[in-house]
């Protein structure tokens, strides 16, 4: 059975949905499967491939790597970076702040404590000037999963409840009540 064009691009955007969602969710193993047959369909859509696209991608294997994984993880998400910095010269204003959000997991993910914080809160602080609400929103979550595990819950706890009011101004009310049970009705409890 040959599939159609219009029935190739359902599919892609099935996965690259299911893929972002499992992503925002928490749930980094989805996402990677979902991934996997993203990549599957991606290469008879690919013209020219979206900055989300590429983004994404960088986080969940970033997200999603074992121990075995992180060195691989890591050279994918140089090499995204690397193309996500290309876009930035035919916008800045919708790609600077996907720059910095992709940095700061880098430098999370390499334990660059100096450098992660600021790289966030750049995100962070760009995305909403750009009125990118949904990307400011997981940067502050990201964010706080930094602080989280680096230590400082009520940092973190700050960060998430940001997290939940983006989403909520974003219109995602089930991404907050997650959120908020995870994260902020537990964070800096035994502190």
């Amino acid at each position: 059975m040959i599939e159609t064009q219009n029935e190739i691009r359902v599919k892609n955007q099935y996965y690259f949905t299911r893929m972002i969602l499992a992503y925002v969710f928490g749930r980094y193993e989805l996402a990677a499967e979902m991934a996997d047959e993203y990549r599957k369909v991606v290469p008879t859509m690919r013209n020219p491939r979206l900055a989300n696209e590429i983004l994404y991608l960088a986080l969940i294997a970033l997200a999603s790597a074992d121990e075995e994984a992180k060195s691989e993880a890591r050279d994918a998400a140089a090499v995204a970076l690397t193309e996500l910095e290309g876009w930035l010269g035919a916008s800045q204003w919708n790609f600077l702040h996907k720059v910095k959000l992709l940095k700061a997991e880098i430098a999370f993910h390499d334990g660059n404590v100096d450098d992660t914080a600021t790289l966030y809160d750049d995100a962070i602080r760009i995305a909403g000037e750009h009125r990118f609400v949904h990307e400011q929103a997981l940067a502050c979550e990201r964010c706080g999963i930094f602080y989280s595990n680096s230590g400082s819950p009520h940092i973190a706890k700050g960060y998430f409840t940001r997290a939940c009011e983006y989403y909520l101004k974003w219109g995602a009310k089930r991404k907050a009540s997650d959120l908020f049970q995870q994260r902020i009705s537990t964070e800096g409890r035994d502190s």
